[in-house]
């Protein structure tokens, strides 16, 4: 689905220090993208909005979007699916960077994209699931103007990703919010006075056990979850080590 094709980026919300540069992250050009300060007030306690760049997310877009979720505020609805790895793109950090003489990284993890969406949007939560998958997914050429940064959010590795990665999307066109973060997903929730903590979020599967694996299998799922780039790589390592990586206690 092509409505995906504006997708406001979302950090965490702004740290404050009480000095000038608190309310900087307002400014976008001088545009402001139309907010009142009382708009910034409200999303700066769950997320901070990031700079796209782009005139298609100024001019009064956000704030168009907001007005319309409040006059329907009683009709947001909570969603969630779980994309396990292989059906998103991972971090570029894993391909891009040279990997002699550095430890293996994290495994790619099952992810939990939490949602909301308006009873009357026009998509239903299985069109907006299959179309977030269809962005996110490894090779994707569904175009969102100025991208939607989604490989660091889904598989953060890198300090950036940690610290001051995107963490959810305000989906203009699509007339949804997507989240990475559960508290950001909550948090946005009770800005609309909506209170998710009855819904059942979906669990993700078990890690298989790998100690009972053999070293080919280990191999093969250290390279396919990211943790090695090549069945070379993971070779050289020994069976206890990829045991350790794939249970996340590597170090």
């Amino acid at each position: 689905m092509s409505d995906f094709y504006l997708m406001q980026r979302l950090c965490d919300p702004p740290k404050r220090t009480g000095g000038l540069l608190d309310k900087a992250h307002r400014v976008f050009g001088g545009g402001m993208l139309g907010l009142s300060e009382g708009g910034w007030d409200a999303l700066d306690q769950v997320c901070k909005i990031d700079y796209m760049g782009a005139a298609e997310y100024e001019f009064g877009e956000l704030p168009k979007f907001l007005r319309s979720w409040v006059e329907r505020a009683d009709s947001l609805v909570p969603f969630a699916f779980v994309l396990k790895p292989g059906e998103y793109a991972a971090n570029w950090e894993r391909g891009y960077r040279s990997r002699k003489n550095q430890k293996p990284l994290p495994k790619l993890q099952q992810r939990i994209i939490y949602g909301i969406k308006p009873s009357d949007n026009f998509y239903t939560v299985e069109e907006l699931e299959t179309g977030f998958r269809e962005v996110v997914a490894p090779g994707s050429r569904v175009y969102v103007k100025r991208g939607t940064r989604a490989e660091g959010a889904l598989d953060p590795i890198t300090e950036r990703d940690v610290e001051r990665g995107t963490r959810g999307w305000i989906c203009l066109n699509a007339d949804c919010c997507l989240f990475v973060s559960e508290e950001m997903w909550r948090g946005f929730g009770a800005l609309f006075g909506q209170d998710f903590s009855d819904f059942d979020v979906p669990e993700v599967e078990l890690d298989r056990a790998y100690a009972l694996m053999k070293k080919p299998e280990l191999i093969a799922q250290a390279v396919a979850l990211g943790v090695c780039r090549t069945k070379t790589e993971a070779n050289k390592m020994k069976k206890a080590e990829l045991v350790a990586w794939l249970e996340g206690r590597g170090a």
